[in-house]
């Protein structure tokens, strides 16, 4: 997705310290059907992180609606690992990275009630002890259901976040 800085606009940016969680509420809206998040993060031990969305009326959806596909580079290695997941409660599209780990994500149509809401996201950090490695992700999910979606949470599967920032934008599409 080719984006030009003028068609973004802030709508949150959210930071915490030493949380198990984050907790993005009322930044989905009617205003845009596609939105772009950026995820910093730091925790203390690599694993996947749970994303799921939040009902317009604040609820989180654990139903097993969610289906995602991802790809794991790391590099310096000959082959990717590719990861599928069908049914389940949560949406594990980006790796829980250990040290300095963004990660960019297009939400599309959450707020609708008529389509499903789909999510892209690439991912690149650091993962491992002493002997770090740089490991890259691409990755798509889609929840399964017709809910108008308000906000995303973010938790480790795996420890806590030592350092999380979360900023969205609303993406205005020019026709």
């Amino acid at each position: 997705i080719k984006t030009d800085m003028s068609n973004l606009r802030l709508i949150d940016d959210v930071s915490a310290s030493s949380v198990s969680s984050i907790s993005v509420t009322d930044v989905f809206s009617a205003d845009y059907d596609i939105y772009k998040i950026e995820l910093l993060q730091d925790t203390a031990a690599g694993d996947s992180l749970t994303i799921r969305f939040i009902s317009s009326s604040g609820t989180m959806i654990t139903a097993s609606n969610y289906e995602r596909a991802l790809l794991q580079v790391r590099v310096g290695s000959s082959s990717g690992i590719e990861n599928r997941s069908q049914n389940v409660g949560q949406m594990n599209i980006v790796f829980q990275g250990t040290r300095d780990f963004v990660s960019t994500f297009y939400i599309f149509n959450p707020f609708s009630t008529s389509s499903y809401t789909l999510a892209l996201a690439q991912s690149n950090g650091y993962y491992g002890g002493a002997g770090l490695q740089n490991l890259n992700t691409k990755a798509i999910g889609v929840l399964k259901q017709n809910t108008s979606c308000s906000g995303i949470y973010f938790a480790p599967s795996n420890g806590s976040f030592t350092d999380v920032s979360v900023r969205t934008y609303g993406l205005r599409v020019d026709s």
